[in-house]
């Protein structure tokens, strides 16, 4: 009775001190009027805002917002984001407003307040110019790529339905492009003059189809009820700039003549006879003299005949004769044309020529007709693999080439000697004369070379310097040279000549099949569907603390965009799986041990990774960002000089941090999860952290961590499922398979919205305070406490019996038992108990093939390590038994066995009791380390609670009470015991 009242009163103290603790509440706090505001953008929505060839935001919205900014005498900084991120930002209050060509609709209107309109569009379709879709009804059945989150995606879904096409949604505008001129989709959607600047400046050729929809007014937005007084400065700034005519000057800058800010559907017609009207006239009289090159098919090159013939020159001939002036070609040589357009003894220039931001301080240039990067390539016979291999050896250039600036850009990186070459077949003849180990030209005159004139080429590096290529004229000269060319460029085609033209020279050259990065995606799409194993279920490991990717729900299970995604492509394709929650680095190491089977844990697919496990393809992608506390005074890298930095070990954060750590002078600090981290920069040990924005951001939102973004993102990837290389290639291709359906069913984006849109962000709660949390857990810590009193258990039950056994081998007196006995009580107690752990988990599978379960493994640590620390309590115990007791029983005529069993033991028990109950204490406490490969005991529990609410100042206390409790009565339990004996 008098334990019970004990305890007891012991629990109503403590919960006591609990309730009455203060509660700290973080406070976010104002902006001071010296600060500047913060102001978020997209990335990539030319032409409102993107970066030009200096790396700067630009844009219609860039500098609307310097010049309103101006006027009214506020400061402000860009913070480039990408829409949805942005967005996030201001609902969070990690920003104060955003401008991104923001459509004002009546659903955004609920959480952001906006400023008056500046400028109206509308959506429309477009396919590319040579599509066979003319109108929206001949999408039924096709795939239509949009952006996520925006006016576009919203008019999109409201009519899929009605017109039978599937969605597939992008973050950026770019990769939304660049889908459609892949083939993957037919079909793009997106603001009317966004889509017409692609087309005129980005050499898109996209074909408008249906009218314009969704027309809406853009404006500048903030947080409902936050800086009304940023919303009151963006008006009068917009209304003093209107008035004053430089409103129309930023909006003609960038749009120049044509007026897309009033055009309608039927633009394309009026602008077409706007142009006409407007058109140049060629001068009958006069002969242009256009130079080119001499050696560089498929662009330009002499036939059979003697005839200069290629791309350019098919291309030049239609221009003219669709614009009907007369040229005369003067084959020079690249850098001989160059010369003589600046010399001006020619009028123009086409070669294959990349359009540089050099070059255009001499030439200007048409609209861009082709775009291509350079390659290295060597022999097909060559040790040569990779650009690391070229050190010490001489590599083959064209002068005056894109191709020759590449090299020299990476010449002293990689250890090679240049020799440079007026034409390329000389440069082609000294590779294969041996004198030249590599060569490096545009990729499809390589290609080019390589199949059509019998070069056994082989490319070694990814495209480099991607340009466009244009036709120049001098500087100032012939102005209605490059007008009729641009308009001769539209026409051709419009008209399908263009496609023609370049597929006569490029169209039987299986191009992708010589590009080496381009055999993962025909592979793939030659590759046979992969059918499920109905009677195999896969386990997969995955991480336990990185919302909004995986982490533990209300009721205890796995949840979050990955989980999410992994259910829906099992169910889309059929096939069964485990979930073992292992933490990050855990589940690497288990995937390369074959313990389990794949890994889907927001895991960036990076070339280093690629070395040792297989990727899908990426289903996400996120950059890694720097974040401070809100009241910090760190603004920038710079200020992290002498400070210390927390990351997450073996992350793409952690890579990022320490490639810029000598450089910003910061030392850094590393933990096994995300909570801990954040503890951490909490508690004032770090003043930073670096991990994935995504999942930064949604620790600040749903965590109540008060996070600043500072810096850029960096190093972002795509995240993807691995298995281990070699292994498993079915359940690549079926995670690929189940990944593209429901994309293209839209399942894809509803998951994703679940956890990063809006409404997800904003009911995210956890209960809180000391009782809250015990409501709301209490079941998930008492599995956590039962897992560990069973293991306990059962691995001191062994242990016991293992321990006594290697003690009385210890105290047998016989040399060669007592001298194993010593040897493994030296290797157990001198191993740590988590190196012991590895080894049994990772270890044993790699070296003998051998697997076992989590549980398992930790019983099996659990148990050898105790052993040897029974094996010296019972030599302790034994040797503790008085030496004139075994004496008094031999004289009695028992033998040595039984004077063991009948006389020492008995008494040595008596004396283990109180080693044997600690060293049960301390087996039950080491059971916490046991977390490392996966197991959920009430440490490990603890610890995803956390990752869930973030509180963990009344989590460890909750858990250490639990502790304590437990250990109090066991000790109570060993006292009676000890009395009772």
């Amino acid at each position: 009775m008098k334990f019970f009242r004990w305890l007891s009163m012991s629990l109503v103290v403590m919960l006591t001190v609990l309730v009455g603790a203060p509660v700290m509440n973080t406070v976010v706090q104002a902006q001071e009027d010296n600060e500047p505001y913060i102001i978020a953008t997209d990335t990539t929505f030319a032409p409102f805002e993107y970066q030009d060839e200096n790396g700067d935001f630009v844009g219609i919205d860039m500098d609307l917002l310097e010049a309103i900014a101006e006027d009214q005498g506020f400061e402000y900084e860009i913070r480039p984001l990408g829409f949805n991120a942005a967005l996030q930002a201001v609902e969070s209050g990690q920003v104060d407003g955003m401008i991104a060509g923001m459509g004002i609709t009546e659903e955004r209107q609920e959480s952001f307040d906006f400023s008056d309109p500046y400028y109206e569009a509308g959506v429309q379709f477009a396919v590319l110019e040579d599509s066979d879709i003319e109108s929206l009804e001949d999408l039924e059945g096709e795939n239509v790529a949009v952006k996520t989150g925006t006016t576009g995606m919203a008019a999109a879904e409201s009519v899929a339905d009605e017109y039978g096409f599937t969605i597939s949604t992008f973050e950026d505008s770019v990769n939304m492009y660049e889908d459609l001129q892949a083939g993957n989709s037919v079909a793009v959607i997106e603001d009317y003059p966004v889509m017409a600047y692609a087309a005129q400046t980005g050499g898109i050729p996209l074909r408008f189809i249906g009218e314009q929809m969704e027309i809406t007014d853009y404006g500048f937005a903030v947080q409902t009820g936050e800086n009304p007084e940023l919303i009151e400065m963006f008006n009068a700034g917009l209304e003093s700039v209107r008035e004053s005519g430089e409103f129309d000057e930023i909006i003609d800058t960038h749009l120049g003549e044509i007026d897309l800010a009033e055009s309608e559907s039927d633009s394309e017609e009026e602008e077409s006879s706007q142009e006409s009207e407007a058109a140049v006239v060629a001068d009958p009289d006069r002969t242009y003299i256009i130079g080119t090159d001499t050696t560089f098919a498929p662009f330009e090159y002499q036939d059979e005949n003697g005839d200069f013939v290629g791309i350019d020159m098919d291309l030049l001939e239609a221009i003219a004769a669709d614009q009907g002036f007369e040229y005369e070609i003067r084959p020079l040589g690249f850098n001989a044309a160059l010369q003589a357009v600046e010399a001006g003894q020619i009028d123009g220039m086409i070669a294959g020529m990349g359009i540089t931001e050099e070059r255009q301080e001499s030439f200007d240039f048409s609209e861009p007709y082709f775009e291509a990067g350079v390659q290295f390539a060597v022999l097909e016979d060559s040790d040569i693999e990779s650009l690391e291999d070229l050190e010490g050896q001489n590599v083959a250039v064209k002068t005056g080439t894109t191709g020759m600036a590449a090299a020299e850009s990476v010449a002293d990186e990689y250890g090679f000697t240049i020799s440079t070459f007026e034409d390329s077949v000389n440069m082609y003849e000294d590779l294969q004369a041996g004198n030249s180990d590599a060569v490096i030209e545009d990729y499809p005159v390589m290609a080019y070379a390589a199949q059509t004139g019998g070069i056994p080429l082989r490319f070694i590096s990814e495209q480099m310097e991607v340009t466009d290529y244009g036709f120049a004229v001098q500087t100032g000269e012939n102005p209605e040279l490059i007008e009729m060319f641009n308009a001769g460029l539209s026409n051709v085609r419009e008209s399908g000549e263009f496609d023609e033209i370049v597929n006569t020279h490029l169209g039987d050259t299986d191009m992708a099949n010589a590009d080496p990065s381009s055999e993962g995606e025909e592979g793939s799409e030659e590759a046979e569907e992969v059918v499920a194993d109905p009677d195999r279920t896969y386990v997969i490991g995955t991480d336990t603390t990185f919302a909004p990717f995986e982490f533990v729900g209300d009721d205890g299970e796995y949840v979050g965009i990955d989980m999410d995604l992994l259910a829906a492509i099992a169910a889309d394709q059929g096939f069964n799986y485990e979930i073992r929650p292992l933490g990050f680095n855990a589940a690497l190491q288990a995937v390369e041990a074959g313990q389990i089977d794949g890994m889907i844990a927001g895991m960036g697919i990076t070339e280093e990774r690629e070395g040792s496990f297989d990727f899908s393809n990426p289903y996400y992608e996120a950059g890694v960002q720097f974040a401070v506390l809100e009241d910090s005074d760190v603004e920038s890298l710079e200020d992290l000089e002498g400070q210390n930095v927390a990351v997450k070990t073996g992350t793409t954060g952690m890579a990022a941090a320490e490639s810029v750590a000598d450089e910003y002078g910061f030392t850094i600090s590393t933990f096994e999860d995300s909570v801990n981290m954040y503890e951490d920069l909490q508690a004032g040990n770090s003043v930073a952290v670096i991990e994935d924005y995504p999942v930064m951001a949604y620790a600040a939102q749903t965590g109540g961590i008060p996070l600043r973004f500072i810096g850029e993102q960096m190093e972002v990837t795509d995240y993807g499922f691995a298995v281990s290389e070699g292994q498993n290639p079915e359940l690549v291709g079926l995670f690929n398979q189940g990944l593209s359906n429901i994309q293209a069913s839209g399942e894809y984006d509803t998951i994703i919205s679940n956890y990063l849109g809006e409404e997800e962000l904003e009911e995210e709660s956890s209960s809180s305070g000391f009782f809250g949390l015990i409501e709301q857990n209490g079941r998930a810590l008492l599995n956590g406490l039962w897992t560990t009193l069973w293991i306990t258990l059962v691995s001191f039950a062994i242990a016991a019996v293992i321990g006594i056994i290697i003690g009385l081998m210890r105290t047998s007196g016989n040399i060669i038992l007592s001298f194993i006995a010593q040897v493994y009580i030296d290797l157990m107690r001198g191993t740590p108990m988590i190196v012991l752990s590895f080894f049994v988990y990772f270890g044993i599978p790699q070296l003998t093939g051998w697997t076992f379960g989590a549980v398992a493994a930790g019983i099996t640590t659990l148990s050898i390590n105790a052993a040897a620390y029974i094996a010296e309590i019972v030599r302790g115990g034994i040797n503790a038994v008085d030496v004139g007791q075994n004496e008094a029983a031999r004289s009695l005529g028992l033998n040595k066995g039984k004077t063991m069993r009948r006389i020492i033991l008995p008494q040595a028990f008596r004396i283990m009791i109180p080693s044997f109950i600690n060293q049960f204490v301390i087996t039950l406490k080491d059971t916490s380390i046991l977390s490392v490969i996966g197991l959920v005991e009430l440490t490990q529990t603890g610890r995803i609670i956390i990752a869930r609410t973030y509180q963990s100042g009344a989590m460890w206390l909750i858990v250490g009470l639990m502790y304590i409790i437990l250990i109090t009565i066991l000790t109570k339990i060993s006292n009676r015991l000890e009395k009772d004996v």
